[in-house]
């Protein structure tokens, strides 16, 4: 039986696949996704929109590979340790790049949107909370992805955030990972205060690395 989809209302302005689309992106980016999936009939209710849209958006998240298609259900892809890898080595690239042109054209200004974020991460590992954990560090990621000004770039970061966030919700399940992700994440915020983009850079480049060996011994 999947999950029930809630937390939305009716969608009443065009074009619904859109809407539909980005309310489902929104929820996975979050770490809100049910994880028992969701069923197209339910999802239509819940949205109180026509099955089309809802399909059409559903179809389209399944052709980016942020979703997948089982029996009824859709649901959050299990990936294998060949396409976690090859996902890790374009984040190697570009998770570096997204922080150094961030720290770069954002400057100062961008400690706005990383130190709520930080600090919300905080809470959520001492709490032990690795949905609420996810959704800050989804928040971090968000301000630097916007922060680099590079649209392109942006996008493709994104899609591989969604595809890889069930992975990532197994990853900071455990408190060590947590804890090695926020020492870069305040490595990046003390970067940006010192106005030093390349040392930013380096704290994320350690980072990727760090879940390059992570993933290899799972």
């Amino acid at each position: 039986m999947a999950g029930k989809f809630d937390g939305f209302g009716p969608l009443q302005t065009s074009p619904l696949r859109d809407q539909v689309y980005t309310a489902l992106r929104q929820r996975i980016s979050n770490g809100l996704f049910p994880d028992t999936g969701v069923v197209e009939q339910e999802l239509s209710e819940t949205l109180q929109v026509s099955r089309t849209p809802v399909r059409e958006a559903l179809f389209q998240l399944c052709r980016e590979g942020v979703l997948v298609k089982r029996g009824r259900g859709y649901h959050l892809p299990p990936l294998s340790p060949e396409e976690r890898s090859q996902i890790s080595e374009v984040r190697e690239v570009l998770d570096p790049l997204m922080v150094r042109l961030a720290l770069k054209r954002s400057g100062a200004t961008i400690l706005e949107r990383l130190r709520p974020a930080y600090i919300a991460e905080q809470a959520a590992h001492r709490a032990g909370d690795t949905r609420a954990f996810v959704q800050a560090h989804a928040e971090f990621r968000a301000a630097l992805r916007d922060g680099a000004r590079n649209d392109r770039l942006a996008q493709i970061i994104e899609l591989l955030d969604d595809q890889i966030i069930r992975q990532r919700m197994i990853t900071h399940a455990i408190p060590e990972n947590r804890d090695h992700t926020l020492r870069t994440h305040a490595r990046i915020i003390a970067a940006a205060e010192t106005g030093e983009p390349e040392h930013g850079a380096e704290a994320m480049e350690e980072l990727m690395r760090f879940a390059q060996v992570y993933l290899n011994s799972c």
